[in-house]
C-alpha cells in the first residue's frame, strides 16, 4: 500500500491552502468585489445622470430653439406691420399734401381769374373812359366850332 500513503506535509500544505482562499475570500475578495460593485453602480448612476442631463438638454435646446422660431416669427410680423404702418402714413401724406396742392393749384387758378377779371374789367373802364374822352373831345369841339361859327 505504498500507493495510498499520504504524506501529511502535503495535507497540511492543502489545509494551508484552503485557509489561505477562504481568509483572502473573506477580507480581500469579498470587500475588493464589494468595492467594485459598489463603483459599477456609481458610475452607472453618474450615466444615467449624465443621459438624464442630456436629455433635458435636448429638451431645453428644443424650447429654445421653438422661442428662438417664435420670436423670429413675431419680429417679421412686427416689421410686416410696421412697414404697412408706414406705407399707410406715406400715403396718408402724400394724399394729404396732394389735396393740399390741389388746393393751392384751385386757389392759385381762381386768383388768376379774378386777375384776369379784374385787369378786364379796369380795361373796359379805361376804354369807356376813353370814349368818354373822345365824345366829351367831340363835344367840346362841337361846342367850340359852333361856337367859334356862330361868333363870325
Amino acid at each position: 500500500m505504498q500507493l495510498l500513503r499520504i504524506d501529511w506535509n502535503v495535507v497540511f500544505t492543502i489545509i494551508n491552502l484552503i485557509v489561505l482562499y477562504l481568509g483572502l475570500r473573506k477580507f480581500l475578495i469579498g470587500p475588493v468585489t464589494n468595492v467594485m460593485e459598489q463603483r459599477k453602480q456609481m458610475i452607472e448612476g453618474q450615466i444615467a445622470d449624465a443621459n438624464n442631463l442630456k436629455a433635458e438638454a435636448g429638451d431645453l435646446k428644443k424650447q429654445y430653439e421653438g422661442m428662438l422660431a417664435q420670436a423670429h416669427e413675431e419680429s417679421a410680423e412686427l416689421l410686416e406691420k410696421t412697414r404697412k404702418s408706414a406705407q399707410a402714413e406715406y400715403e396718408n401724406r402724400i394724399n394729404a399734401a396732394d389735396a393740399e396742392a390741389e388746393k393751392i393749384i384751385e386757389n392759385a387758378h381762381k386768383t388768376v381769374e379774378l386777375e384776369r377779371c379784374r385787369i378786364f374789367s379796369h380795361r373796359l373802364q379805361f376804354l369807356q373812359w376813353q370814349q368818354q374822352e373822345k365824345y366829351l373831345v367831340r363835344q367840346v369841339r362841337t361846342r367850340i366850332t359852333g361856337y367859334c361859327i356862330n361868333s363870325f
